[in-house]
């Protein structure tokens, strides 16, 4: 049985908390501290965490403006161009499964990238493997996966008509969101797996996904999930020649926490099933 502190914190989890509101230290004795949530002049000091840069309006000189959520780093670039001689999905996977640059690779079990018909039309494409994805080497295999196939099944899809894959390809300690820097240097061959797939459209689950491949843009910034979900945004890319009809929708995992999301998220496959089938006959 979990004892109290578990579960409230369990259920803070669940609704979405998953960080503090202020950079410092708060001392819950100081009663002023308490109330205007500074901290005082006898507080420890707040550790100088150094980052890497983020993405700015002025993106001319990086190889790759597409490359620009969440930002940059000289590790991401350095991969986008060894990606350069990469040409096919197979030699892509053999790439990243022996690549050793991502700290999450350290603490994961197994490199976890695609699962499904390298033919089909639709890419899915969601935030990190979880426990039983790390386990098992593929993603969306737990119940999030399970909730996804009997989804797409209900929808129309047939099992080789979906192509699953994540923004990050090692599953973060504890489940715990994929942070920025993480994100940053797994985009390059997200990016490059698409190239390399080409589908013809593309879903987007959950808003780690959306912000990862669409933060550069005006109206994805600062919103969520449930702003952005069931719009079409055109997928665009240097290495493509058209552009890639791209929906996004909540995560499974959100999905199970929030059931009442379910008719939404239905919706969506309903309106991505409808934009596939013409091309589909």
């Amino acid at each position: 049985m979990q004892n109290y502190s578990e579960a409230v914190l369990r259920w803070h989890l669940d609704i979405g908390v998953d960080e503090t509101i202020t950079s410092s230290p708060v001392s819950k004795f100081n009663t002023a501290d308490a109330l205007s949530g500074e901290t005082t002049a006898s507080a420890p000091a707040a550790p100088v965490v150094e980052s890497l840069p983020l993405a700015t309006k002025d993106n001319s000189s990086l190889p790759d403006k597409s490359l620009v959520a969440p930002f940059y780093s000289a590790e991401a670039i350095a991969v986008e161009e060894k990606l350069k001689s990469i040409n096919t999905l197979s030699d892509l996977k053999d790439f990243i499964n022996t690549f050793d640059g991502c700290s999450l690779k350290k603490t994961a079990t197994n490199t976890v990238i695609s699962r499904g018909s390298e033919a089909s039309e639709l890419m899915i494409i969601g935030e990190a493997p979880g426990a039983d994805e790390d386990r098992e080497g593929l993603p969306f295999v737990g119940r999030s996966g399970q909730l996804l196939d009997a989804m797409l099944a209900a929808a129309g899809f047939e099992k080789e008509q979906a192509y699953i894959t994540n923004i990050v390809f090692w599953r973060p300690p504890g489940n715990r969101k994929p942070n920025p820097s993480e994100i940053g240097l797994c985009l390059p061959f997200v990016r490059r797996h698409i190239a390399l797939k080409k589908p013809k459209a593309i879903l987007l689950l959950g808003g780690v996904a959306v912000q990862s491949l669409f933060g550069d843009q005006d109206f994805v910034q600062n919103k969520g999930i449930t702003k952005l979900r069931g719009d079409w945004i055109d997928y665009t890319s240097k290495d493509l020649e058209t552009s890639i009809p791209t929906i996004a929708s909540y995560h499974p995992a959100y999905l199970l926490r929030t059931p009442i999301a379910k008719k939404l998220a239905w919706m969506d496959l309903l309106e991505l099933q409808a934009r596939l089938t013409p091309v589909q006959k």
